[in-house]
Formats: structure tokens, C-alpha cells, sequence
């Protein structure tokens, strides 16, 4: 069974240079949730009662001339454990895999807040945003484990976390074009951000079995993404860069893990419209990690494509031969530092192809009655 009842209001005021709006919500999710559970040895039912409050809040300022921005957005989201996991009998299909169930499992519920503030300028093709968001979560799930160092099983059981994941950013952003003529534009985009992150690890002891630990995980970014463009008549380009850095601290250590992470890239692109409808596009990019403790992670790698494109009957046929990885140096294996630790992924992906595409494109228009 599931009903929703919600109340929401708008509140909209015009001034004589502004636009002011309060838009403010609140649903109210009433929900049963019933399951029999038939397993040897184990048959059951269970039933559970939620009701997930959703209030949401929209605050905005707008110029009636559109040089400037500001607004503020507040939301809650509530999500309920999944009724599986709140039966309490192990799985014991994979045997050196167990999983129980937890029956005292909460509802999580995730709070979520930014604020923006925008001005323009057009004259100068000007732009600057400065925002910051934010992220609460209280009664995370995470899944804890036991290991039993005599028979090598491994006992999984969600728990909750009451508090101990929420994250904190802030984003500044400035845009202008260079000179009378405005051929030149740059661009710089400054993001800040702090992450603390609490889960579940084991780790390696001298006992028989070894018991999870509260892992608490702080992260702090830092990401900086320069640009400087170009653009006169068929050509045009863009010079590109990004810089991530990544400290990590930990309450506990788990084998040989980082805590200064950089990642940076760097490179440019080009479009030159040619004769005979012809389009030529190109871009070169440098990728390059430092600071991760698997020393194969720690590459720079030279990505680069190109695209011919040749266009006929006044754009209504397209035909364009691509060029993807030129040099080959895609991996099919990537990498990423999650909140809590490393993950790898895996692509079955095709290094150094190209691709020849044909579209048409037709358009009519209705009769007339």
C-alpha cells in the first residue's frame, strides 16, 4: 500500500527591477510494505509501517534585466531499507559468502541544500557565478562483515550509521570575452569541497575472526578548469585544462592507500570549415595521474580525434568520417577513488577505430486547414 498527500504554495512578487519567488512543498509518503518469506529452515512474515516526510523549499531573486541571479533550494529525501534485508536468517547459497538480515534497520533520510548567486554582464560577455551545496545524511545503510580466518567465510549484515556522511562544496566561476572585437574568450571554474564518509572495514588481525571497524574517511578537493578560446570567420579553437587534487585522510589503514591524489589533463581543439562544405574537427588531450599507490595508475596517456565532415544539398545530407584514439591509448581498465576507497571498472571497449556515419535530415511543414 502506498498514498501520498502533499500541500505545496507560490508565493510570486514583481518589483520594479526584480522578480521575487517562494516556492515551498511538503508530501507526506504513507507506506505498508508485507512479505512471507518461505526458506527452509525459515518461514515468516513481515510487515512494516513508513511514513516519509518530503519538504522541498525554492527561494529565488531574479533581475527584470537579467544581470543578476540569486537562489536557494532545500530538499529531503527518505528511503526505506529493503524488506529482504530485514528478515533475520542467513543466505547460505554461496557458502563462504553469508548473508544475514537485520530487522532493527532505519529509514535514511538525505538533506540537501545550494545556493546561487549569478551576474552578467553583456556588454563584455561577463559572467560570474559563486555557489555552495551541501549534503546530510542521517542512518546511512552500509554493509559490515565478519571474517573467520580458519574457514575463510565471510559474514555480510547491513547496519545503519547514524551520523558521519556529509559533504560540504563551494563553486566559483568567472567567463569574459577578451578585446573590441570579442574573438578571444576565457573561462576559469574554481570547485572546493569536503567529504566525510563513514562505513565498514575489516581489517587483517591476529584473532580467528576479525570484526568490522567504523571507517571514517575525510576528503577534501580541490578542482581548477582554465579555458581560453578563439574564434574568427571558419576557424575556431580552444585550449583546455583541468587540475584535481585529492587529500585523503583515514581513522584506520587498510593496506598501502593513497592520500595525496593529482589529476590533471591538458590539450586543445580545433574546428576549420574548409572548402566544398567540408568541416575538418580535431582534439588532442593529455591525461595524466600522480599519487595513487598501485604504481599502474600512475600514466599519462595521449588521446586524440579527429572528425571530417562534408555536407551537401544545403545540410540536408551529412556525412562524416571519425577518427576515434588515433594513437591507441585508450585502457579498457579505469580506476577511481571512491569516499571509502579504490574501485575498478572494467570496458570492453575498441582502441583505435573509425566510424563513417550518413544522416538525412528533412523537415515539413503542417497543411493548412
Amino acid at each position: 500500500m502506498d498514498k501520498t498527500v502533499g500541500l505545496s504554495m507560490r508565493i510570486y512578487k514583481e518589483t520594479e527591477h526584480n522578480y521575487i519567488g517562494l516556492y515551498p512543498s511538503f508530501d507526506a509518503n504513507f507506506q505498508r510494505q508485507r512479505m512471507d518469506y518461505t526458506s527452509v529452515p525459515l518461514t515468516t512474515s513481515t510487515t512494516r509501517h513508513y511514513t516519509l516526510l518530503t519538504p522541498n523549499v525554492f527561494l529565488f531573486l531574479n533581475s527584470r534585466d537579467r544581470s543578476y541571479r540569486f537562489n536557494i533550494l532545500y530538499n529531503m529525501r527518505s528511503s526505506t531499507p529493503g524488506i529482504t534485508d530485514l528478515i533475520d536468517r542467513p543466505i547460505t547459497s554461496d557458502p563462504l559468502n553469508i548473508f544475514l538480515g537485520n530487522p532493527n534497520l532505519k529509514t535514511s533520510q538525505e538533506h540537501r541544500f545550494s545556493a546561487e548567486y549569478s551576474l552578467r554582464c553583456d556588454s563584455i560577455d561577463q559572467n560570474i557565478n559563486i555557489s555552495a551545496d551541501g549534503t546530510l545524511v542521517h542512518n546511512a545503510r552500509s554493509q559490515s562483515y565478519t571474517y573467520d580466518l580458519n574457514t575463510g567465510i565471510r559474514t555480510y549484515r547491513p547496519e545503519n550509521i547514524g551520523s558521519g556522511n556529509w559533504k560540504l562544496g563551494t563553486k566559483l566561476s568567472w567567463s569574459r570575452a577578451i578585446g573590441k572585437r570579442k574573438f578571444w574568450h576565457v573561462d576559469n571554474t574554481l570547485r572546493l569541497a569536503y567529504e566525510k564518509s563513514t562505513g565498514f572495514a575489516t581489517i587483517q588481525s591476529a584473532e580467528s575472526t576479525q570484526q568490522p571497524q567504523r571507517s571514517r574517511v575525510e576528503n577534501l578537493y580541490i578542482r581548477y578548469k582554465p579555458n581560453l578560446s578563439f574564434q574568427k570567420g571558419a576557424f575556431s579553437f580552444r585550449i583546455k585544462g583541468e587540475m584535481t587534487y585529492r587529500n585523503i585522510h583515514r581513522n584506520i589503514t587498510i593496506g598501502d592507500q593513497p592520500t595525496d591524489i593529482w589529476d590533471f589533463s591538458y590539450g586543445f581543439n580545433g574546428t576549420y570549415k574548409l572548402p566544398w562544405q567540408l568541416t575538418f574537427e580535431t582534439d588532442l588531450t593529455m591525461n595524466s595521474h600522480r599519487g595513487y599507490a598501485d604504481n599502474e595508475m600512475n600514466d599519462n596517456r595521449l588521446y586524440w580525434d579527429a572528425a571530417l565532415t562534408k555536407s551537401i544539398h544545403k545540410g540536408q545530407w551529412v556525412i562524416k568520417l571519425r577518427g576515434y584514439d588515433l594513437l591507441g591509448q585508450v585502457n579498457n581498465l579505469r580506476y577511481a577513488i571512491n569516499a571509502q576507497g579504490r574501485t575498478e571498472t572494467w570496458t570492453n571497449s575498441m582502441r583505435r577505430y573509425a566510424l563513417l556515419t550518413i544522416s538525412y535530415r528533412f523537415s515539413q511543414k503542417p497543411k493548412k486547414k
